[in-house]
């Protein structure tokens, strides 16, 4: 929501296929810069003028997501945002698999 352009939409989907559970969250922030997409999940960095966080969130999402034997990737849109997508298993079993 802090990135997206005033009035704009952030869009949550969820489906759940062959034991997976996949969330996308689709934001209108404008797009990133070319190649800039993977590091938004180091820490600390922050890729806007707002300043008002500490560049962790995208990072600990990423430690969460891939403790539950999961994953997070950003795919850029260009000239409208990115779409986070989040990829876990749909059931505890397969979660404590790893």
């Amino acid at each position: 929501m802090k990135f997206s352009h005033e009035r704009s939409k952030v869009v949550v989907s969820a489906a759940r296929s062959e034991g997976r559970l996949t969330i996308e969250v689709r934001d209108s922030c404008g797009g990133l810069p070319p190649g800039k997409a993977e590091e938004l999940f180091d820490p600390l960095v922050q890729r806007s003028a707002d300043r008002s966080g500490f560049g962790l969130g995208l990072g600990i999402a990423l430690q969460a997501a891939e403790s539950h034997n999961g994953t997070i990737k950003v795919r850029d849109l260009p000239g409208d945002g990115c779409a986070f997508v989040i990829d876990l298993p749909s059931t505890a079993t397969a979660a404590r698999s790893k």
